[in-house]
């Protein structure tokens, strides 16, 4: 009897590993936390409250622009330079791969999001902010991280290349942003 998420920890490992190797990563990591900062000081500045109602929204715009790029090439890369044989050759199912690579893509994003509890600092230290709407506003950042995630996977399961499954992803995730 196979188990259908057979070694999607081992791909996990593997595959945050070979993030955390890579220039490409760092440069997206730069740009991720860029974005975030600067629109964090915009919105901290002009509301003149101790919130991030108003830094949350735009993180989706941020993960709109990043999270195709990261995931564009998790499958698809594999197929184009026929690692993926040789990946389903081993005690791995293919739905443990597909789910162990969408584990790395998230979490990567989750170390990305972490710095920006340096925000909450600052809020609680400028003022009095309203904690469960904030602790709220991270779960639903993580499962928004996840499902962007999700949609980048799936594009670059359905698409020979990683450039196709980057601008897959990114398509499908702006008509959901506009049906929004």
């Amino acid at each position: 009897m196979t188990r259908p998420l057979a070694g999607a920890l081992r791909v996990a490992r593997r595959e945050l590993r070979a993030y955390l190797v890579v220039p490409w990563t760092y440069g997206v990591a730069v740009a991720f936390l860029t974005l975030t900062g600067v629109i964090f000081y915009v919105v901290a500045d002009g509301a003149r409250e101790a919130s991030l109602r108003f830094w949350f929204p735009n993180l989706a715009f941020v993960l709109l622009v990043t999270a195709p790029i990261v995931t564009s090439r998790l499958l698809a890369e594999e197929w184009r330079s026929r690692h993926l044989d040789i990946l389903l050759a081993r005690p791995i199912s293919p739905g443990g791969l597909v789910v162990g690579k969408w584990l790395a893509a998230v979490a990567l994003f989750v170390l990305l999001l972490v710095p920006s509890a340096v925000y909450v600092v600052f809020l609680a230290a400028w003022g009095d902010p309203d904690w469960p709407p904030m602790i709220a506003s991270y779960l639903g950042a993580v499962l928004l991280i996840g499902l962007f995630c999700a949609v980048g996977t799936m594009a670059s399961a359905l698409t020979p290349t990683a450039v196709a499954a980057g601008l897959g992803a990114f398509a499908v995730l702006v008509v959901a942003q506009l049906a929004n």
